[in-house]
């Protein structure tokens, strides 16, 4: 969840699981803009998501009204959608899909957004999309300065959207981003809205500055590579020598510098027949056993001998 400039956004599942954010750590953000990176679902099938949208704190006797633009990977949604202080109004609601405008933009239907892996290739070039822009979801809320009642025409067409990413993409193109993602564009949630006909209806004027919440979607794989959450940890490697095995313990580590401290314990191996193990040390103790005999009767006739080699005789 995401809370800025008195705004609460949040990316979810269709399960309701809200994605897990972290930090931006650059400091070179866009102005007014608050970001993100959140980690996309281990998936090779497209995964649907939502955008939950909410005041943070609406105020008591605060009559403002926003306009709210939702844009992912460069496609803006068609159509604004309003949220207000007041606690009689729209403070809450939730992008299910984004309007996507029909051929002639006279009209938009709600289609699902769903995270789907990009698809790489040498020599597939789409000039139509813009790499900067993928693996982006933004937010922008832009205050209603005024409400105006005046007559509009039938004739007005939506502004123009850019394509969706499909198909394949050149690598050359991706070199240099971290983008392991796009938003696919899928199949229809609502029926085409049709613009309003001519007559008198209601115009607002909106600020000029928006307040953005942005988030950076990437795989864990990404994540870990730029460097916003750590590495796995490997498994325990284990080396057996002369009945010992050493067992490379990191379950206390949390730093993953490389020249971290890696605690080390000696752990003996499990004897696992103990009829055999019983056997090998009455062996052992037989022939300490048999050494020491051994070594007591040499003692003797070492004696014996010395005694004979110091025995006069006098044959006088």
């Amino acid at each position: 969840m995401v809370d800025f400039e008195n705004f609460t956004v949040h990316v979810l599942l269709d399960d309701g699981t809200q994605l897990t954010e972290y930090p931006f750590p650059g400091d070179e953000e866009p102005p007014n803009t608050k970001t993100v990176y959140i980690q996309v679902p281990a998936s090779n099938e497209p995964v649907p998501f939502r955008i939950s949208v909410a005041l943070a704190k609406p105020k008591k006797n605060d009559l403002s009204e926003y306009r709210s633009s939702l844009n992912v990977d460069g496609i803006r949604d068609a159509y604004s959608t309003k949220v207000s202080s007041q606690k009689s109004r729209h403070q809450a609601f939730c992008y299910k899909g984004i309007r996507i405008n029909t051929p002639d933009r006279t009209g938009a239907a709600l289609r699902e957004m769903s995270f789907k892996l990009l698809d790489t290739d040498e020599g597939d070039d789409n000039k139509e999309i813009d790499i900067k822009d993928l693996g982006t979801i933004s937010v922008a809320f832009r205050k209603v300065l005024a409400v105006e009642y005046k007559y509009r025409p039938s004739s007005k067409i939506l502004e123009l959207q850019k394509p969706s990413h499909e198909g394949k993409i050149d690598e050359k193109k991706m070199k240099g981003s971290s983008s392991s993602h796009a938003v696919s564009i899928g199949r229809e949630l609502k029926a085409v809205v049709k613009t309003k006909k001519s007559g008198h209806g209601y115009s607002t004027k909106l600020s000029k500055e928006a307040d953005t919440i942005r988030f950076l979607y990437r795989s864990r794989a990404a994540l870990q590579s730029l460097g916003i959450i750590a590495y796995d940890l490997p498994p325990p490697r284990l080396k057996r020598e002369r009945g010992y095995e050493d067992v490379i313990d990191l379950t206390n580590e949390t730093d993953v510098d490389i020249n971290r401290k890696l605690s080390v314990k000696r752990v003996k191996r499990e004897k696992v027949d103990e009829k055999e193990v019983v056997k090998k040390i009455e062996k052992k103790v037989e022939k300490k056993a048999m050494k020491k005999i051994e070594k007591k009767d040499e003692k003797k006739v070492d004696k014996t001998i010395e005694k004979k080699r110091f025995q006069v005789v006098d044959l006088t």
